[in-house]
């Protein structure tokens, strides 16, 4: 509905000219019901905060802005957390903000520091649970997991194991109780991967452990007192199709600018080069994956599920 508002200044206007009327004053209403209650002007904008510089965004209703007008962003988010790239950081292009404008280097989390404290053994229990196939080689990779879900690069234990007994076939992966904040720190998961029998790939076989999700061994005799251990018991063809896909700490180049994401992956220029990041993952970007354009890029841009990048006078999508 579009009702014309009227006023009555020494007689019968019809429209007031849009130039006479005052700031809290309107001529036209769309969709609006006035057979009851009242009609008032929207509020002035609110004052939020002062901010240093020009690059501002919206994040969990916090407002978080860059440092300073040299302070050059560009924000995305991804699993419930906020990046931004800015190629004047020397330690870092990619940020990552965890409650400051600041923000940290968008690193990877560090991997197990001494894998020598893990140990691997064939299962001492004849219970015929076991399922790993009969004297076949299998090894081990473990990697560690912080608060934000974000998977170090894997450590690779150098014990294999072949399983002799065809009334075990499992491994015990067991760690000391004493040793167990040093091999996962407070606030950290270890996952494991597993490869070999018919498997040619590391894939997941354990996530999540910690002290709560692993066995005590002070209360299950076959874990070995003074022990939190993980028994792997799993068939070669139950093992997950989850592949170990962190296998190298590869940060994005330290002078990562214009960045942009699209169905997982991100994307960011430096020069002549459009990068692109390990999918699902912003902390890890190969050296080796980017697209080279025969001019600087000058902006990249997303139309739908397509990627542009733009140089002075070409354009290119991927």
């Amino acid at each position: 509905m579009i009702s014309e508002l009227l006023t009555f200044n020494g007689g019968l206007s019809t429209k007031t000219s849009s130039h006479l009327i005052g700031k809290n004053e309107a001529i036209i209403c769309e969709n609006v019901d006035l057979e009851s209650g009242l009609l008032k002007p929207f509020s002035s904008l609110e004052y939020i905060s002062t901010v240093n510089g020009e690059h501002i965004t919206f994040y969990n209703d916090t407002l978080v802005s860059s440092l300073s007008i040299t302070d050059d962003r560009f924000y995305d988010t991804y699993g419930g957390r906020l990046y931004w790239s800015d190629k004047g950081y020397t330690t870092s292009g990619l940020r990552r903000y965890t409650g400051t404008n600041a923000g940290i280097s968008a690193d990877a989390p560090n991997g197990i520091s001494n894998i020598s404290l893990i140990s691997l053994a064939e299962c001492s229990v004849a219970d015929n649970s076991g399922q790993l196939t009969y004297q076949a080689n299998y090894n081990y990779a473990f990697t560690l997991v912080n608060s934000d879900g974000i998977e170090s690069a894997p450590v690779y234990h150098p014990t294999t194991i072949t399983p002799a007994n065809k009334t075990k076939l499992s491994t015990k992966i067991s760690i000391l109780k004493t040793n167990l904040s040093t091999v996962i720190p407070s606030g950290y998961t270890m996952n494991i991967y597993r490869i070999g029998g018919s498997n040619p790939t590391y894939n997941l076989i354990a996530e999540g452990l910690n002290s709560t999700t692993m066995i005590d061994g002070d209360t299950v005799a076959v874990c070995g007192a003074g022990n939190y251990c993980f028994r792997d018991k799993l068939a070669d063809i139950d093992v997950s199709r989850i592949e170990l896909y962190t296998s190298e700490n590869t940060p994005a180049n330290t002078h990562l600018d214009m960045l942009i994401s699209n169905q997982g992956t991100f994307y960011g220029a430096v020069g002549n080069k459009v990068y692109f990041s390990r999918s699902g993952s912003a902390e890890f970007w190969s050296p080796l994956d980017f697209i080279v354009l025969d001019k600087t890029v000058t902006g990249i841009g997303k139309f739908a599920d397509t990627i542009i990048a733009f140089t002075i006078l070409k354009w290119m999508k991927r």
